[in-house]
């Protein structure tokens, strides 16, 4: 985690940091939002940063990539 950097110290009253656990999926709800993405990139050449967004989009604008819990990713 290192130091807080000094925004995080000259705002501790309003902003608060939470580190979620790694390689945690039952504790680590974006761990599961991982899957369907590594699918979308996998095998692929990407020739631009565009291209892996527009990949991603399309998997997480699917519903039945998505889990139901991260319904609020979409568009």
């Amino acid at each position: 985690m290192g130091e807080e950097p000094d925004y995080l110290q000259r705002h501790s009253k309003s902003v608060r940091l939470a580190y979620f656990p790694k390689c945690s999926p039952e504790e680590n709800p974006t761990e599961q939002c991982w899957k369907p993405g590594r699918k979308a990139l996998a095998n692929r050449v990407l020739p631009s940063l565009n291209a892996a967004k527009y990949h991603l989009r399309k998997t997480f604008n699917n519903s039945k990539e998505l889990p139901k819990m991260f319904y609020y990713l979409r568009d």
